[in-house]
């Protein structure tokens, strides 16, 4: 994942995951950054306890 592109802000208290875009060009949602949502998005789903 791009560093640059896609960045996951984990909740300290509950169960809840924000994952943020980064592409200070209106976020646009090129295959770059789709690709590392998809990969952040996995990377979400990998831990336990999370609801989405």
């Amino acid at each position: 994942m791009s560093a640059s592109k896609v960045r996951l802000a984990f909740e300290h208290h509950g169960q809840v995951v924000r994952v943020s875009l980064a592409a200070p060009k209106a976020n646009i949602l090129d295959r770059a950054m789709m690709a590392d949502l998809t990969e952040a998005l996995q990377q979400v789903e990998a831990q336990l306890g999370l609801k989405a």
